[in-house]
Formats: C-alpha cells, structure tokens, sequence
C-alpha cells in the first residue's frame, strides 16, 4: 500500500515527472480522459479506493514514465529522480507487488459500496443495514469458492506481469540497440 501511496507524490511533486507521465498516460492509454494520479488519502476511504483504482488504470504507463525516467530519456531528469524511478520500478514490476495490489484493490472495490454510504453527509440506517449485510454476503460467498477468486486473481496479476515483461524486453532491446549505435557513432567522430 505504502508503494502506492507513494507514486502519485512522487510524480505530482514533480512538473518534468508529470510531464513524463502524461506523455506515456496519452501513449499507452489514450482514451482515458485523466492525466493525473490520485492521492491516496489514509483518512477518505473513497478516496482510496478511487485512487487504486486509477493506478490501476494507469499501471502500464507508470511502468514506462519510470522507465523513461531510469534511462533518462530526453536527458530531463536529474540523477536523484532517476534513482527513486528505478526504486519504484523494481518495486512495482515485482510480482510481490502485483499480488498484493490485485487482492487488495478486489477487497478495496467489495467495500465501496458500504464506504460511500459511511461517508456521505446523508445516511440512512436501514440503507447501511442493507449494504452490510450484502457486504457480509459477499465475504462468505468468496470464501466458499477461495480457490476460484484467487486463481483469478492469480491470473490477473500473473498477466499483468507478462504484459511488463514483455514491454521491457522490449524497450531493453531497444535500449540497448540504442546505447550500441549511440556508442558506435561517438567512437565514429
């Protein structure tokens, strides 16, 4: 969870870093209409859970502003960024991590509904009563059926790393095709 938190202020305290990260947000997921990452609040509970769920969303061109980042494209950031972004992305890419985030943002999502009567300035007793009771349904349904959730969730997770493996052996052949011509042509001169 601390990971989580601490990526929206790590690119939002930051113009070069937002920038970064609205360029590959506009590349890798370019229907969305956010640019931005959200907080993730301790206190505001739907705030949270919102904020996973953009990170989510935006988990693919995260991976890649810190990419960018680590080798420093564009020659933009300094070298204190760099190492926090390689920090951040080994942390991120790890399937630890990828578990951990599926199941905590499947358990966040099961809480909503109840979270945002909690937190709305108008409840109605017999509303919470209703959607507790339907939260407390769901939790002895999941389980009764653990193997099926977390073989779903085992995949999710275990997809997500495939697809940030496959994107980084891409963008390191690429890199390194890159580093060898840039190499050649500085020993050309």
């Amino acid at each position: 969870m601390e990971q989580i938190k601490d990526i929206p202020y790590f690119f939002n305290l930051s113009e070069n870093r937002q920038i970064i990260l609205e360029t590959n947000i506009k590349e890798h997921s370019p229907d969305s209409k956010r640019r931005k990452l959200f907080d993730v609040c301790r206190t505001r509970w739907i705030e949270r859970i919102k904020g996973m769920d953009v990170f989510d969303e935006f988990y693919i061109p995260i991976v890649h502003a810190l990419e960018d980042m680590h080798y420093n494209i564009g020659k933009i950031c300094n070298s204190d960024t760099s190492t926090k972004a390689t920090i951040h992305l080994k942390v991120l890419t790890s399937f630890d991590f990828l578990a951990t985030f599926m199941i905590l943002k499947h358990v966040f999502m099961m809480t909503l509904p109840v979270t945002t009567m909690l937190q709305s300035k108008t409840n109605d007793i017999m509303d919470g009563i209703h959607l507790i009771e339907s939260l407390k349904l769901d939790a002895d349904s999941s389980r009764s059926s653990v193997q099926e959730i977390h073989d779903q969730w085992y995949k999710e997770a275990l997809s997500l790393r495939i697809v940030v493996e496959l994107q980084q052996s891409k963008s390191t052949g690429l890199m390194c095709h890159f580093i060898t011509l840039h190499q050649s042509t500085s020993l050309d001169q």
